[in-house]
This record gives structure tokens, sequence and C-alpha cells, in this order.
């Protein structure tokens, strides 16, 4: 299959306009029709809200399959030794271990998308984007918040590493105060002060977690974190794996309307340059040992 061309894009984006006004123009036909009583109104309208829903869903899907998956791909390629790339699909519930995060929120339900399997380096990591939603019910409302939402990355060693280890990022000042009032024999304090402030650190092996929490690792931490446009939590676990998830508040490697082939690439590139800058800040791949 050829490439598309910015052309092909253009016509895409019209069709899925076009479709997304017809099923505006059907949604308000559908309601005029049901608060004036013109119930023969209804029926076409609700016709016409079935048919550009479908129409809609169906461009858009076109786009995400024929136009960013191509670029993502292309893009992949030229940054991992290996890479497996699945735009519908996301973390799986067993490798985002969520109790093992200790996030200071409940979760009802995990969504996501962009799933990438690949090799940088030698090391061997998986990520997507995930969004997790807490069901809150009183009485006869029940709402949907989204607590989580952005870049979830898992990098596997294939050895152990030398404790269980939490890291979370105090969000807020109340966080700070309830994290002191509620403090638990598993929370660590080191030499850094800056770093102190800025994570509540956790472990029951204090020993071990100090072969991890090097004075440079802490360093380069932070200079990770900085680069993060959200709440920062880093999981190392003792299995060989450490999780890095960014609470960024949006989904990477989405399509814009507003952007050329040559934009979307160039964003994509730059979604993933993150992600790497990430690995080498932390040089994970030879800075983790396990020395327990």
């Amino acid at each position: 299959m050829q490439p598309y061309s910015n052309h092909d894009l253009a016509t895409l984006r019209r069709k899925k306009s076009l479709y997304t006004a017809g099923l505006v123009i059907g949604i308000v036909l559908f309601f005029v029709g049901m608060l004036s009583g013109a119930i023969l109104l209804c029926f076409p309208a609700f016709a016409a809200v079935a048919v550009f829903g479908i129409l809609t869903n169906r461009i858009s899907k076109q786009i995400k399959d024929e136009i960013c998956t191509p670029i993502m791909q292309s893009v992949l390629a030229d940054v991992f030794e290996r890479s497996e790339y699945h735009s519908r699909e996301r973390l799986p519930d067993y490798l985002l271990e969520l109790e093992e995060m200790q996030f200071p929120f409940d979760v009802d339900r995990i969504e996501g998308s962009d799933y990438i399997h690949a090799t940088y380096q030698g090391l061997n990591i998986e990520m997507s984007d995930i969004r997790l939603v807490d069901v809150r019910s009183s009485g006869k409302h029940t709402s949907h918040v989204t607590v989580f939402e952005g870049l979830w990355l898992v990098c596997d060693f294939g050895k152990p590493i030398a404790a269980d280890l939490l890291l979370r990022e105090r969000q807020t000042k109340v966080f700070r105060f309830a994290d002191k009032w509620f403090h638990s024999d598993d929370n660590i304090e080191t030499e850094n002060e800056a770093f102190n402030e800025k994570f509540v650190i956790r472990s029951r092996d204090q020993h071990g977690a100090f072969y991890v929490l090097t004075p440079h690792m802490m360093e380069r931490i932070l200079q990770a974190d900085a680069m993060g446009a959200g709440d920062t939590y880093i999981r190392f676990m003792k299995t060989g794996k450490v999780h890095i998830s960014i609470n960024s508040g949006r989904d990477a490697f989405e399509y814009n309307a507003s952007e050329s082939i040559e934009q979307m690439k160039h964003r994509f590139a730059s979604e993933i340059r993150y992600v790497t800058d990430l690995i080498d800040i932390l040089r994970l791949s030879d800075t983790i040992q396990n020395n327990a």
C-alpha cells in the first residue's frame, strides 16, 4: 500500500467533518422533535444519528489505522532495535500491578491505548497510554472520575533488583501533611533533602533500598522528574522490573486534526524521544544491580 499524502489526509478530514456535522444535526433534530411533540421528526433524526455516528467512527478508525499507525511504526523502527505497536491495546492488567504502586486514590476501571513492546539498547520495555478511573456513587448519582492519565513505562532487566522500592511524588501540600501525619514504618528518609521533599519513599528493605537510591541515582531521578509534565511514580521491583508512570493528564500518540503528516511524525518522534531520554538519564541499563 502506498503511503498516504497530506492531500489524502485532508480528504479524510473533510469526510469526517461532514459526517460529524450530520451527526450533530441529527441529534439536534431528534431533541427538537422530542420537545415539540413532532414524533414523526424523531424517526429520521434517530436514523441520521445512527448512520452518521457509524460513518464518523469508521473514518476515525481509518485515519488511525492507515495514517497514524504507519507513521508510528516508522518512528519506532528508527529508534528501537525491535518494536511492536498496537494502537487499540494497552499494557495488560498483570503487568500494571496496581496494588504494588500504592496510589493515593481508588481505581475501578483501567483504559488505555497505543501499546508498544520494544527493545532499547538491549533493555526490554513495554509502555502505553493508561487512564485509571474511579467510579464514585452517592445515592442516585454515579460519576466516573479520571484519577490518572498518562504514559506508563515498564522496563524489564531480566535479573533481580536489590530491593522492592516505591517513589511517589508528593502532589500537594495536603498530601505532604498527610504523608507526615500517617507515617509508615516503610517510609525512608535519605540524606538528600530535595529528594525527601519531592517524593514519598517506601521500602520494607531499607538496607537494599539504598543500593538502588545511590546519590547519583537520586539526582538523576530528580532530573527525570523535571522533564515530566505531571506527577511521577517509580516502582523498583525485586523481580527485575521498574515501573515509571507519569500522571500528565493527557494521551500521547493521539491524532490531531490540525497537523500535517510531517508534523504528526515529528510529534510522535518527540514523544518517543522523551521515553528514551528518561531511560538514558536514569541510566537504568547499567546502574541497577543486584547488590543485596
